[in-house]
């Protein structure tokens, strides 16, 4: 019987194979599979708000042990580059979330 960790380590490999894509990270010799996500978020600015546009790069500890503030991220298939901002967050599905600019 698997247990609960199996089960999710096993639904993040499906969501990650279904939904991700290859991306080559600075320092790694080989592509790595991440999610890129963009959505809207409303900012305050100087008494009234802006939608601004946030964008995370999502990648399994798996994959990458620990990312860092300035790593380059170049998306295989479309060859966007995104350099990292911040210091990446584990969240609750074991996943880095790394925001991300693009270049």
């Amino acid at each position: 019987m698997m247990s609960f960790a199996g089960r999710v380590a096993r639904m993040q490999d499906a969501v990650f194979q279904t939904l991700g894509e290859d991306a080559d990270w600075a320092g790694f010799p080989d592509p790595v599979r991440v999610r890129y996500r963009e959505f809207d978020a409303v900012e305050g600015f100087g008494g009234s708000q802006v939608l601004v546009a946030d964008r995370v790069i999502m990648v399994r500890r798996s994959e990458i042990q620990s990312p860092v503030d300035g790593d380059l991220v170049v998306l295989v298939a479309s060859g966007r580059r995104f350099r990292v901002t911040g210091d990446p967050k584990i969240d609750r599905k074991g996943r880095w979330v790394c925001v991300v600019a693009e270049e």
